[in-house]
């Protein structure tokens, strides 16, 4: 299951724009996982040993059979309508706060790819940002990862973002966020990973968006 982050890019549609929001629905679910995952703070680049330990036991399934009577009339859909079938990877990491963060990427009811970007913190709030995304290669100078990074413009605010993702040879993963801290990642099976988007409906009520 090597590079199994690269190959749904290769299989994925990639879009520079966003057609379709993925907004916020009324109902919450509780998120419960476990990490022995840690943080470092870096630009956008991690050396390949601190994510070696992580498992990938529970990698998930790129099959992503699609709904789409789930959209709505204007074509948008609530990251509550995503299902475990369209989920393409999760991975889950905690910083040095006991802060949650999820990185997601999944086909959309509107058939188009998405990533997000789940933060939940210890205090109950948190942030979600999701979006289609261009993917492009990029290899650290520091060390000679290879990252995936994706490029794209949030739903929920309009604003740019570009975060990343990379996974070890051995199947280890790590990705990083909108402000270039990396966090050594476990992977999340698509039930967990749903178990989260519910997270993200209701901290995108508790927003206002």
């Amino acid at each position: 299951m090597k590079n199994k982050i690269a190959a749904i890019l290769v299989t994925g549609v990639l879009s520079v724009s966003v057609l379709a929001g993925c907004g916020s629905g009324s109902d919450a679910s509780s998120a419960s996982a476990s990490s022995s995952s840690y943080t470092e703070e870096a630009d956008s680049s991690a050396d390949s040993s601190s994510y070696a330990d992580v498992s990938s036991d529970s990698i998930v399934s790129a099959s992503a059979s699609v709904d789409t009577a789930s959209t709505s009339s204007d074509g948008t859909f609530s990251l509550a309508d995503v299902t475990a079938d369209m989920i393409q990877t999760g991975l889950y990491a905690k910083d040095d706060s006991g802060n949650e963060l999820v990185f997601a990427m999944f086909q959309g009811p509107d058939a188009n790819n998405y990533v997000a970007l789940i933060t939940v913190d210890t205090d109950g709030t948190g942030d979600v940002i999701c979006g289609q995304y261009t993917a492009t290669q990029q290899e650290s100078e520091e060390d000679g990862v290879t990252w995936t990074v994706l490029d794209g413009t949030d739903v929920y605010t309009g604003n740019s973002f570009s975060i990343g993702c990379v996974e070890g040879d051995d199947g280890s993963a790590a990705f990083y966020d909108q402000n270039g801290t990396t966090y050594t990642a476990e992977y999340l099976d698509a039930d967990q990973t749903i178990t989260y988007f519910g997270t993200a409906v209701g901290l995108l009520a508790a927003n206002g968006q």
